[in-house]
């Protein structure tokens, strides 16, 4: 660290061990500054920048230090070393100072600081740099132009808390920079500017304790280098992807990554809400930022799920979160970009079919969005997804005095491969033979189906009633299918079959069985099957959508399976006592 003595403003280096007390300079770069290699040159006694390098030595030593700090020209920026040395110390070498001296070149003298031209008008105060420069140091004094002395951070507290938004606890040093969430920190910065782009994630450096090698020429690339960074640490938060970009349009899919600190200028009041530490588990990836979370759903509309992610944020109470889009497999990216969800569950009444939570999966948020899309270049979503699946119930419109059952499957396999927004599986590319696999009931009967190669050939479904099975059977089923990935159809088929034996029915197959009317408790026999036919879903898919219809028709001694499946009513589904079942291959 170079010093410069107060006594000839002589620049002397100095190691950790050896930095005796110094004093330190804030201020804002104008016009003729002087640098480090122009500092011996007699002539620079003549620049402006050699006013404010001359003044703060002599407040320095009319303050007893020997010593003093002014960046203009402590700092070596021809060695690219000392630059980034210096830049990654920034905010330790202002903790460290005695006495912080903040110079206010456009405060006039006679201003009162409580005006509308006051305080707040100070360029000091737009500036990137200059914020670690105030939260850092202890003992931090203000001077106008002419180096009056105007007040300490202490005694303008408030004012400068009005100006920032900076809490006035860590202005007067009751908390440190760690008890505020990073969405928050971020917003201290959101308003400010910096000369040169890439500074305005280096001034930040400090406020989140990581270090950075400077890459001047690489723009933006900077503020995602530094969320990267941020991230990566052991206490990483979810606040970090609580921004909102106005910018963006209704129903815009992005990457989770801010552009700019200015998206996080509403942060400003979010207060953290530390939850369990596997939600701390951020890892980066080359596919994206890896995290163990639930994801949470909630019903906007009659067919409308939201996928929200819940980001440890609250704002008066209420939790914050971010709305997600799956857009590839187990890979979520950012939708609606221009607002938060917020969520208060004790002063809004949640039912089960509005909102649920679901179970803590591994998941991939996309850190951008690819320009090249190979399915519909115009669709991050859409764009990246080959082909789909829809389940459908087809119920004989004979059947319309029973009781109702459910009307969607459960117990989705592979998750990863499943979006809950349009209710159906996706493949994303035309070369892996996959599968899709769920539970689902007929009224209170449960049933297992899955359907092979439905993405690249000719589909091929099977079906497997699961009263009176052995529920271990069934538990080891789900086990296994939580362990495999969407492109393993021939080998999830397979050990279907091993496992289920002689349940397993072709689901093109009829399966016969009573069903009994629960008011007169008379059986009807009908039978149960599953066809796939293509239809074009274009909000869906690009290509065309595979539909797998799980019918439900009545049989009669005079007709057997012959009723029209197009009549059926699609929707609800109906209960049956699974007894003397046997199939039908008419």
């Amino acid at each position: 660290m170079k010093l410069l003595s107060v006594h000839d403003i002589a620049a002397i280096d100095f190691t950790d061990a050896q930095t005796p007390r110094y004093a330190i300079l804030s201020h804002t770069w104008e016009e003729e500054e002087v640098t480090f290699e122009q500092l011996r040159d007699p002539g620079s006694v003549h620049k402006k920048g050699y006013d404010k390098i001359h003044n703060t030595c002599l407040l320095a030593a009319q303050h007893g230090f020997e010593y003093a700090w002014v960046d203009t020209c402590c700092i070596d920026k021809s060695s690219s070393a000392e630059l980034s040395e210096a830049i990654n110390s920034m905010f330790y070498w202002y903790q460290q100072a005695a006495v912080c001296y903040v110079y206010l070149s456009d405060l006039a003298p006679d201003t009162n600081l409580s005006s509308e031209s006051g305080l707040a008008c100070s360029r000091w105060f737009t500036r990137g740099w200059t914020l670690q420069e105030l939260i850092a140091p202890r003992d931090v004094r203000f001077y106008d132009r002419e180096w009056n002395f105007r007040g300490t951070k202490m005694d303008l507290s408030h004012q400068i808390h009005t100006i920032t938004g900076i809490p006035e606890s860590l202005l007067r040093h009751e908390s440190t920079v760690f008890d505020f969430a990073t969405a928050q920190r971020m917003s201290w910065v959101a308003r400010r500017e910096t000369t040169r782009i890439e500074d305005i994630a280096y001034c930040m450096l400090g406020i989140f304790n990581v270090s950075m090698s400077p890459r001047y020429g690489e723009r933006m690339e900077a503020f995602t280098r530094l969320q990267k960074k941020i991230i990566k640490q052991p206490m990483a938060e979810l606040g970090i992807f609580a921004w909102t970009n106005k910018q963006a349009r209704a129903g815009e899919v992005s990457g989770v990554l801010a552009e700019s600190p200015s998206f996080f200028q509403d942060c400003t009041d979010m207060e953290a809400s530390f939850q369990d530490s596997i939600y701390r588990n951020l890892a980066l990836t080359t596919r994206g930022i890896q995290l163990d979370i639930s994801i949470h759903q909630i019903k906007t509309g009659d067919h409308d799920k939201r996928c929200v992610m819940f980001v440890q944020l609250k704002i008066s109470g209420s939790a914050m979160g971010i709305s997600l889009r799956k857009i590839s497999g187990n890979v979520y990216a950012r939708l609606n970009p221009s607002t938060l969800v917020e969520l208060n569950r004790y002063d809004i009444e949640w039912t089960d079919h509005m909102y649920y939570q679901l179970p803590v999966e591994t998941i991939l948020l996309a850190r951008s969005l690819l320009h090249h899309r190979p399915f519909d270049p115009t669709d991050p979503v859409l764009g990246n997804r080959s082909s789909a699946l829809k389940v459908r119930y087809a119920i004989d419109p004979r059947l319309p005095d029973l009781p109702l059952g459910s009307d969607r499957p459960y117990q989705l396999y592979p998750v990863a491969h499943w979006d809950s927004h349009h209710e159906c599986f996706f493949g994303t590319n035309e070369l892996s033979y996959g599968y899709s696999a769920f539970f689902f009931y007929v009224g209170s009967e449960e049933f297992f189906a899955a359907c092979f190669w439905w993405n690249v050939d000719k589909p091929r479904a099977l079906i497997v009633p699961l009263k009176g099975m052995d529920g271990t059977r069934v538990v080891v089923l789900q086990n296994c299918l939580d362990k495999m990935r969407f492109e393993c159809a021939g080998q999830t088929e397979r050990m279907i079959k091993r496992l289920l034996g002689d349940s397993v029915y072709d689901g093109s197959v009829g399966l016969e069985m009573p069903l009994r009317v629960h008011e007169t408790q008379e059986p009807i026999m009908v039978s149960l099957t599953l066809t796939t036919i293509k239809e074009e879903i274009p909000e869906i898919c690009a290509n065309s959508v595979t539909i797998l219809r799980i019918g439900v028709a009545v049989l009669t001694s005079e007709t057997q399976t012959d009723v029209d499946p197009v009549r059926f009513r699609t929707g609800d589904v109906f209960g049956f006592d699974r007894n003397l079942c046997r199939v039908s291959h008419s």
